[in-house]
């Protein structure tokens, strides 16, 4: 699917499907790939929640907060852990 999402994401110029097999399939590659779009298209709150999805602990974490204060808010998922 990671390939699928790719797809959606840079060449059909359709993030929502991409998003939302993501969210269902759980991929953490895909997850990555996502929280990577979303960072260049400035969706801070997207960027956030698919880098925790894309499970990478602690660096996660770093990444997380730094977009939440560029995003010029707190990253609620880091804050309530």
């Amino acid at each position: 699917m990671d390939n699928v999402v790719r797809l959606y994401l840079e060449h059909l110029s359709n993030p929502e499907l991409a998003f939302a097999i993501v969210r269902r399939t759980a991929s953490s590659a895909a997850a990555q790939m996502v929280a990577s779009y979303c960072q260049q298209q400035s969706n801070w709150a997207g960027a956030i929640e698919f880098l925790l999805m894309g499970k990478r602990g602690e660096v996660c974490c770093i990444r997380c907060r730094t977009l939440g204060v560029q995003g010029g808010g707190l990253c609620m998922w880091c804050v309530s852990r």
